[in-house]
């Protein structure tokens, strides 16, 4: 298999003599090369701090633009209180704090929504819960959302802390959340560049068997695969484009060459 696949790559003329191997057979280098992709983009994810102390930060400034607000958390009974009919959410860039209010669903948005409760927080993201972080179960200083609004610095660093909890649970779950994003686009480019190269194939050669055809063409995107891998090494992500052009040449290469393998013939 390895001489098959280097031959592939490094001349797309002699593809046309794999035309007997199975679509199977084919398809499952292709499953080899995006095992590969995926184990490399999971080394980058799961190294990467998604959420980190700055975005924790970022939320504590943002509540001191807010009106006055009586919602405190309280360190001894481990519960966040709010008086009677207080409700608001903070809506910022990319994010959306909730304080004892919920807003609908939306599994499209990448909006960071983060829902405050007596007992808990909430982190969702897509309309999924990526993380949740029972008060009870961590040691947090008290604070009141009033004091954050009026720069106490202690305030602060107690709503910083819980956001630093409840974000680092979230950094797990989100993880998984781009692997999947990842695979499903995965799948779907490379069902799209076999799809691409059939067609093109056509216009070059329109005697070949289909099935013959997805076996070659299958093959062809073999270098498609490769510059994939290249892709997640190098974090480059114009390269995928350079391996999709390759794929679209290597068919034109590949069916051209049994045209002219054809004409010897005659």
């Amino acid at each position: 298999m390895f001489n098959k696949i280097k031959a592939c790559l490094s001349h797309p003329s002699r593809i046309g003599a794999y035309y007997k191997d199975s679509i199977l057979k084919n398809l499952s280098v292709i499953l080899i090369f995006s095992a590969i992709f995926m184990i490399l983009v999971g080394v980058k994810y799961s190294n990467a701090d998604h959420f980190n102390n700055s975005h924790s930060a970022v939320l504590a400034e943002r509540l001191t633009l807010i009106e006055n607000s009586n919602i405190y958390f309280d360190s001894e009974t481990d519960k966040l209180y709010r008086a009677e009919g207080e409700k608001f959410s903070v809506v910022g860039n990319e994010y959306r704090m909730n304080f004892f209010c919920e807003t609908e669903t939306n599994f499209q948005s990448s909006e960071v929504v983060i829902n405050f409760k007596e007992d808990y927080v909430d982190v969702v993201l897509y309309g999924s819960k990526i993380g949740t972080l029972k008060y009870a179960d961590y040691d947090i200083e008290s604070f009141s959302l009033l004091k954050i609004k009026q720069g106490d610095y202690k305030a602060e660093l107690a709503f910083e802390e819980l956001m630093n909890l409840a974000l680092d649970k979230a950094n797990t779950e989100y993880t998984f959340v781009l692997l999947g994003d990842e695979l499903f686009n995965l799948i779907q480019n490379i069902f799209i560049t076999i799809i691409v190269c059939v067609i093109l194939s056509l216009f070059i050669n329109k005697g070949i068997n289909l099935n013959v055809r997805i076996r070659l063409c299958i093959i062809d995107c073999f270098i498609y695969m490769v510059f994939l891998i290249f892709t997640a090494l190098f974090n480059i992500s114009w390269l995928q484009y350079v391996g999709l052009f390759l794929a679209c040449y290597y068919t034109c290469s590949t069916f051209r060459h049994i045209i002219k393998v054809e004409k010897r013939r005659f």
